[in-house]
């Protein structure tokens, strides 16, 4: 069996295609009937399958496959991620995240040949992102904000865990020694049906989302995004990641997979070491930013990168977007990118950012966070003059003659301070929070310019 799968390696690394089906398709019948489909060895066969199905133009049996790899991973979370170590859900993390590469590459090959039509990958696409970053991402602080258990049920989490450690060894077997393999699931079915009604939120926390439940949570103006990001693996390698907004609209349409940038561009857009902070940011967030890169070609907006093929496939209805953003993504403030001179994608459309649109499905996954009771003052800077205050530049020091060269010395010091510009979008945006926390009867002390200064933060932080 390994070397039948060793020799179908081999002859795909050789691009030997149908010698390696022929390879790869007798070890997956041994697999089947030795390990059994819930083996990672099985896993990883069938992934090699799939890369041949493409390249020989049977899409069909390559989504069938995929979706089959999907499958088997949904099965093992269900059984076993609750119980895995850091250590062994890290590695089945990466495992999932490995297997999900190969097939954004192989749908952004598809994208670039526009054979995209009836395209089932689309919605494993996106299925893939509200398990990947949606649920095993974040499934240990889910479960661990849920562990304020009474003794009964902490006796219940207890036994689920011994239940499905002893499944997840039975399934590590060969299939003529596995025992009492649907004794043991329907414990575990029914001790998960005791902590659902025991814990509150235990169900949303452990239950997949698919994208069509998303779908059927959106209003008629309303749209959810996941970013995700991928090495290209097929046909050939490249060393960038490539970023993808993965697109649910209210339509009843599949998802859209739309191909924005390659990590490097934004990578290098976002190199500050040779900027100030406050020049950064401007020009970071301006709507037309050019200049000379090494090679000589001129820089993109970041609207450009990040923004105009989303753009481009038809928003004009679309008033509120949810999206959940990854990698370099998470560096940028996506609402407050510059559309022109004098607007802001917030201008335009309202933003909710989210660790993943499954979110939408269950707006409070897990437990109710109790709430203190906000205090009524609140204090906000914006359009700060970073600059020393002319009043103090321009005041005259008693000093004695005997001093005056410190008078001469402290000019010099602020005339060699470098200058700080102010960010640009600040005074607009602080003056709507303001605006917004009056409405809500807060008390709004709002400082800018000089006033906006250290000193006085300090102050008030002593005071508060």
């Amino acid at each position: 069996m390994s070397s039948l799968y060793g020799l179908g390696l081999v002859n795909l690394k050789m691009r030997n295609y149908s010698r390696a089906k022929l390879y790869l398709s007798e070890a997956e019948e041994h697999m089947i009937n030795v390990l059994g489909k819930k083996h990672d060895n099985y896993v990883d066969c069938v992934n090699d399958l799939a890369n041949i199905s493409e390249m020989e133009s049977n899409y069909k049996e390559t989504e069938r496959r995929f979706d089959e790899i999907f499958n088997v991973s949904l099965e093992y979370i269900n059984g076993a991620s609750s119980f895995l170590s850091e250590f062994e859900l890290l590695k089945f993390i990466s495992k999932f995240e490995s297997n999900g590469h190969k097939m954004f590459s192989i749908l952004n090959q598809r994208i670039q040949r526009n054979n995209v039509e009836k395209n089932y990958l689309l919605e494993l696409a996106y299925n893939y992102c509200l398990v990947y970053k949606g649920f095993l991402m974040n499934y240990s602080s889910k479960l661990n904000n849920l562990k304020n258990y009474s003794s009964q049920t902490f006796r219940i989490d207890q036994e689920l865990k011994v239940q499905q450690r002893k499944l997840t060894l039975e399934f590590s077997k060969p299939l003529s020694q596995r025992n009492q393999v649907d004794e043991i699931q329907f414990q575990c079915n029914q001790l998960k049906d005791e902590m659902a009604v025991a814990v509150s939120g235990y169900a949303d926390a452990t239950r997949i989302i698919t994208w069509k439940q998303v779908q059927e949570k959106l209003k008629p103006d309303e749209i959810a995004i996941e970013f995700i990001n991928f090495p290209i693996l097929y046909p050939n390698t490249i060393d960038s990641n490539l970023y993808v907004a993965m697109v649910v609209r209210p339509d009843g349409r599949l998802p859209q997979m739309i191909p924005l940038f390659y990590e490097a561009e934004l990578n290098y857009f976002l190199d500050e070491k040779s900027s100030k902070k406050s020049d950064f940011v401007n020009e970071l967030f301006a709507s037309r930013v050019r200049g000379v890169m090494p090679s000589g070609k001129s820089r993109r907006s970041l609207y450009e990168i990040v923004w105009n093929n989303i753009e481009a496939t038809g928003l004009e209805r679309v008033s509120k977007i949810y999206f959940s953003p990854c990698g370099v993504l998470n560096r940028i403030n996506l609402p407050v990118i510059s559309i022109d001179e004098l607007s802001v994608l917030s201008d335009k459309y309202s933003f909710v950012t989210m660790s993943s649109t499954r979110q939408i499905v269950y707006q409070s996954e897990v437990v109710e966070v109790k709430k203190s009771k906000p205090k009524k003052d609140i204090l906000i800077f914006g359009n700060i003059n970073y600059e020393v205050d002319s009043s103090i530049q321009n005041s005259n020091f008693s000093l004695s003659s005997a001093n005056r060269s410190l008078d001469v010395l402290l000019e010099d010091s602020i005339n060699s301070i470098e200058k700080w510009q102010y960010l640009y979008w600040t005074k607009q945006e602080s003056e709507e929070i303001s605006s917004k926390f009056k409405k809500k009867g807060y008390k709004v002390s709002y400082k800018s310019g000089h006033e906006a200064s250290e000193d006085f933060f300090k102050k008030y932080s002593k005071d508060s």
